[in-house]
């Protein structure tokens, strides 16, 4: 059972997409996986699943998938259609739960209006709570996951795929990197 893993990453449905479609280096992300417990609902595996290169993280150990649940639905009416389609609801539900059971670590959330609701709604989340462009920077400068060069490589190509990041932020991670 899930609850025996040491503490999870919640992270939504852009963070897996990011590595797995937009960059295509599910070799990045499967070495975050061999360092770190994350978690993910229904909705979430459904959308990465589809993916091409999800065969790559498909069975890994690390990877909890909680299927039987709708996190989500409690959540449901505050957030858009689209980001309700995309997971974002149920990342945010699923890091209630597993923050209530002393289980998380980290939420990584991307999309803006979800950030600032958990920020109005559930401000003890806020500081665990971090994109996946920052996550990126906190594996290579906290966590040592990531080596400086090698991070380096993936905030360019994050910058030139279709991942939606302002400048601003990569330069903020960048700054901390170097």
């Amino acid at each position: 059972m899930f609850l025996k893993k040491s503490n999870f990453i919640v992270a939504d449905s852009s963070f897996y997409l990011c590595f797995l479609e937009d960059i295509k280096r599910p070799d990045i992300l499967i070495l975050m996986l061999a360092e770190f417990e994350f978690a993910i609902g229904g909705k979430i595996h459904s959308e990465i699943s589809r993916c091409e290169h999800y065969k790559s993280i498909d069975a890994n150990e690390h990877l909890t998938i909680l299927s039987d649940y709708d996190f989500s639905e409690a959540l449901r009416p505050f957030f858009s259609k689209y980001e309700n389609i995309k997971g974002e609801g149920e990342a945010i539900a699923l890091a209630v739960i597993l923050f209530g059971l002393h289980k998380l670590d980290k939420l990584i959330l991307d999309e803006n209006e979800p950030r600032r609701w958990v920020e109005n709604n559930l401000p003890h989340l806020i500081p665990i709570m971090i994109g996946t462009v920052g996550f990126i920077g906190k594996c290579c400068y906290e966590f040592h996951v990531l080596d400086k060069e090698e991070s380096l490589q993936i905030l360019s190509e994050i910058q030139k795929s279709p991942f939606r990041v302002t400048d601003k932020v990569l330069n903020e991670v960048r700054s901390l990197i170097n």
